[in-house]
């Protein structure tokens, strides 16, 4: 397990991916009117002198809630700025206030508009905000940014991952393994990660070979990434697991 906690990191920043985001699950929304919500073929391209960003990127659902502060700098006079869901739902007014205690705004007049943000984390996903405003009479549209809201793990899904890791642990460890070529580790590692597939412990559909990277990738149960390395790493064989 431990091995399964290093890799996460390494392949979540090679892969990008999150276990059971959903991109299309709605975010929070309010019955503010949205003055910019349908598309217009007018409206400016982000670019940096609209920049949005958010206090907190990731949270693991739970029943309850968080806050969040969202801030977006403007450059030029802004006559109001909104923070949009992917569903083109206002979701709060970002304000240059200086009222930290109502809108998140630390300094008033100094260009960065703030919104304090209270999202439920009752359902797992991937949500999507932008920001949007008027400048000299065009709409101008910021960057996007995501709130990541991953599921946690069952017990059951923990121990099936430790069941997977001590096997192939145990794989790695033995004579015989050592004393094979890549391809024949390769063979070994693929009919255990089937087998496993067919008792539900991997996705069957996500058992990959990279040849020239000498690694297996798939997917535990719980939507995990993980790998096996075909080759030494320093000293021994290393699997690995996200």
């Amino acid at each position: 397990m431990k091995l399964l906690l290093v890799f996460l990191a390494f392949i979540g920043m090679c892969c990008g991916c999150r276990p059971n985001a959903n991109p299309n699950q709605p975010g929070p929304t309010s019955n503010i009117q949205n003055p910019i919500a349908q598309p217009n073929p007018d409206t400016e391209q982000p670019t940096f002198d609209f920049v949005l960003w958010v206090s907190e990127k990731e949270f693991l659902a739970t029943d309850g809630t968080a806050i969040v502060y969202f801030y977006a700098e403007v450059i030029d006079k802004s006559f109001a700025v909104y923070l949009v869901d992917s569903h083109n739902n206002i979701v709060a007014e970002l304000k240059d206030d200086g009222k930290y205690d109502t809108s998140g705004d630390k300094l008033n007049g100094d260009g960065v508009f703030a919104a304090r943000v209270n999202i439920s984390l009752e359902s797992a996903g991937r949500f999507t905000y932008r920001a949007e405003t008027q400048i000299d009479g065009k709409d101008v549209v910021s960057n996007e940014v995501t709130i990541d809201i991953i599921a946690p793990f069952t017990q059951q899904e923990l121990a099936d991952m430790d069941t997977v890791d001590a096997t192939l642990g145990a794989m790695r460890a033995s004579a015989e393994y050592l004393e094979m070529s890549v391809r024949q580790r390769a063979a070994t590692v693929l009919r255990i990660l089937e087998e496993f597939a067919e008792q539900g412990l991997v996705k069957s559909d996500s058992i990959r070979y990279d040849d020239g990277g000498r690694m297996v990738t798939y997917r535990h149960s719980s939507g995990v990434l993980a790998g096996e390395l075909l080759v030494e790493l320093s000293r021994g064989n290393r699997g690995c697991g996200e």
